[in-house]
């Protein structure tokens, strides 16, 4: 498992790992400490090797291939130093002995733009007080939210960035000529065959120069439903009552007009139920799949799964936004799905069958 995340990192880059014979400076990776760590690039004046933990919970590819990143200089993804104009912290949902896993880092960015996939992104709850019921990562544009440290593997940023950072086309003929590799893409890394070297281009863009796009054109893959709900109306997941593969996660931001507020009324909730576990994390927790409610403030919300909100049940915005963010894969797929009548009503609007949110949790 390893050497397949160590060949991750050199199938994308100019990075070749050997192993160690007589080497002062090395790296050692070990499954006999606590924990998934490593110190960030190389670490001078270490003679006794330095350390990868590869501890319990740690044995899986992705995880390996992040612990390498630390290790080949990279920093966590969120802890750039212009994570603000991409993400939003919830301090209030992590222990105060959790803030310093938020600091934002010295470390350049070298040109890449910040990647929600990247394989150094944090998960959105990580470090979260409360497991499958609240975040303390999101997304300042909500539709990016399911994005948020989902990559599994090396994302085209990480390959890119780490290519900058070790000079990996500095050797190409062609590499006063980078820019013609457009919209965002780079020289390949040098193989020492005295050729030039091909751009390497970003997901949904082809061509020699990475000059054809996609229409429209986007860097992620854009949620196959939900959108910005604008107008009253009825929304529902695709292929209501029944929930066929491919599995797809959802966001709808609903914005009310100036002096008006969002009403959503449930007509069906059915998603797979909450998780039965003698672990007290997972325990009555949407585990397997989950729906984010987010009616008093953009950026966060509460988790609900199964059957938790009965239909009839009808919930107002607190402000102009009502956002409600699916997150789901094929293996959790259960259920009907969500259906949901849309509203405007004016903003000192009260009405009696208004249902606090939260009350439907256990």
């Amino acid at each position: 498992m390893i050497v397949d995340a160590i060949g991750h990192w050199e199938n994308r880059t100019c990075l070749k790992f050997t192993e160690r014979v007589i080497d002062f400076s090395y790296l050692r990776f070990r499954a006999d400490k606590e924990g998934c760590s490593s110190m960030i690039g190389r670490i001078n004046g270490i003679f006794a090797g330095q350390d990868v933990s590869i501890g319990r919970g740690c044995n899986r590819t992705n995880i390996i291939i992040h612990e390498i990143g630390h290790a080949i200089g990279f920093y966590h993804e969120q802890s750039r130093n212009d994570r603000d104009g991409y993400i939003h912290i919830n301090w209030n949902n992590m222990p105060v002995a959790r803030y310093s896993q938020f600091d934002r880092g010295l470390e350049s960015s070298r040109g890449v733009e910040y990647d929600y996939t990247s394989i150094m992104h944090y998960g959105p709850m990580a470090f979260t007080e409360a497991f499958f019921q609240k975040n303390t990562i999101a997304a300042l544009n909500v539709h990016h939210q399911t994005l948020i440290g989902s990559g599994m593997d090396i994302s085209f940023r990480d390959a890119k960035t780490l290519n900058k950072m070790y000079s990996c086309s500095a050797g190409c003929p062609n590499v006063k000529n980078e820019s013609q590799c457009q919209n965002g893409g780079f020289l390949s890394p040098y193989r020492g065959d005295g050729q030039p070297c091909p751009c390497v281009c970003p997901p949904r863009t082809s061509g020699e120069f990475c000059e054809v796009l996609e229409e429209p054109f986007y860097y992620y893959e854009f949620p196959r439903c939900g959108g910005n709900v604008t107008e009253d109306g009825i929304i529902q997941t695709p292929g209501y009552p029944t929930r066929k593969p491919p599995a797809d996660s959802c966001s709808w931001w609903i914005q009310a007009p100036e002096g008006k507020r969002a009403r959503v009324e449930f007509l069906d909730f059915s998603f797979h139920p909450r998780m039965e576990s003698n672990n007290t994390i997972f325990n009555r927790k949407c585990f397997h799949e989950r729906v984010e409610i987010r009616t008093k403030h953009r950026f966060d919300g509460d988790m609900f799964c199964g059957e938790d909100i009965p239909p009839g049940t009808v919930a107002t915005s607190v402000g102009q936004e009502f956002i409600i963010i699916i997150d789901t894969n094929e293996k959790a797929q259960e259920g009907r799905g969500l259906k949901a009548k849309v509203t405007f009503v004016d903003k000192d609007t009260k009405d009696v069958k208004d249902k606090i949110l939260t009350s439907f949790l256990p």
